[in-house]
């Protein structure tokens, strides 16, 4: 096996969310013929993922009981597809982790906007367990005239009762504002006043591309399918994928991983584990999906790294993740590592992502 032992695993519970957000991959823009975005096309659900999946108690039970993960393993509960607090069963997810890796440190994504106060409440006398060694982020986005611009659909009235509820029952959030031109403005106001209310840090972010956020935005004013499929007839490969992938094939210098460097692996709501998050993210897009498929299934039979089969154990221990290392460490990687992560001296793998921490307390993880 290629790690020691498992020391981060990235989950996605559930492929449910509350929230609209425009560039989230839950949506899709309408492509041409010809493989370009169609300027007067709209915002269709993503045909590519499946919907309303949740990670199952027995799946849970069946990674963290496996002696291949870390005792200390850090679990990020993330919100690729999904809000983690949509999972049906979220409260329980967590007493299992306390119960089968109560030493282990937790990550946690939400908007803020799901269930009610009672909920944030026993959520916060839940996490108690951890002491400072989780963190819980909120993501909201503004203040009360800005936060709905991006987030669609999440009611601020009910963020800020669930903000406070977890709050007064001795939770310790994290204020996570992305920033956008509609709210830039108001980057000193909202931290002043996630400390005011007893977060626990603020986090800002400037990870959505400039270039094409204004356009979406507008297209989520008067061409958002909220609920219809994005058209089989434009399910087609794009030129500038093309374009963007052999450019960065051309001209990488090493990988950036996110996987092996971290001793991590991925884990999707049906219980397929991958390295990355990335690679979970190809597999709802039609160009990236070729990716991985080129990446995985060439050789090995479905559902070879599907929990629902084998042991973590037993899918660690396949030919696949040697090869993937020794990819890596060669600097040889299959071209959806080079596409996500691939890096020069000029420019960062993830250089889309750039993060400000400001921690009131003394607090670490």
């Amino acid at each position: 096996m290629i790690y020691e032992k498992v020391k981060t695993i990235e989950f996605e519970v559930t492929t449910t969310c509350n929230s609209f957000c425009p560039v989230c991959i839950r949506f899709h823009e309408e492509i041409s013929e010809e493989g370009t975005i169609k300027e007067d096309g709209g915002l269709w659900l993503n045909p590519f993922v499946d919907f309303n999946q949740h990670l199952s108690i027995q799946h849970l039970r069946k990674i963290l009981s496996d002696p291949y993960v870390d005792d200390e393993v850090h679990l990020d509960f993330i919100g690729t597809a999904g809000d983690p607090i949509a999972h049906p069963k979220f409260l329980e997810i967590l007493k299992v982790v306390k119960e089968l890796k109560p030493n282990s440190t937790l990550n946690i994504h939400t908007n803020g906007g799901l269930k009610n106060p009672k909920y944030f409440t026993d959520l916060a006398e839940i996490l108690s367990h951890w002491e400072y060694r989780y963190r819980i982020r909120f993501s909201i986005d503004g203040l009360e005239d800005t936060n709905h611009i991006y987030r669609i659909g999440v009611e601020w009235s009910k963020v800020m009762d669930n903000l406070h509820a977890f709050i007064n029952a001795g939770g310790r959030p994290t204020w996570q504002m992305v920033i956008f031109p509609w709210n830039e403005h108001q980057v000193d106001e909202v931290r002043k006043y996630a400390e005011e209310i007893g977060c626990r840090s603020f986090d800002t972010r400037h990870n959505i591309s400039e270039d094409g956020v204004e356009e979406l935005m507008e297209k989520s004013k008067t061409k958002f399918h909220k609920t219809e499929f994005l058209p089989e007839k434009y399910q087609v490969h794009g030129d500038n994928f093309n374009y963007t992938l052999q450019n960065t094939i051309d001209n990488y210098e090493y990988i950036d991983d996110q996987c092996v460097s971290k001793q991590g692996i991925f884990v999707r709501p049906e219980g397929y584990v991958y390295p990355c998050c990335m690679f979970s993210s190809a597999a709802y897009d039609l160009d990236h999906k070729a990716l991985l498929e080129n990446a995985y299934f060439d050789s090995y039979e479905e559902g070879w790294n599907r929990l629902e089969f084998h042991s973590l154990s037993e899918i660690m221990d396949q030919q696949w993740w040697t090869d993937l290392k020794i990819g890596l460490d060669n600097n040889k990687p299959c071209d959806l590592c080079i596409l996500e992560c691939g890096a020069s001296k000029d420019e960062s793998a993830h250089y889309d992502i750039d993060e400000t921490f400001l921690e009131f307390g003394n607090d670490t993880i």
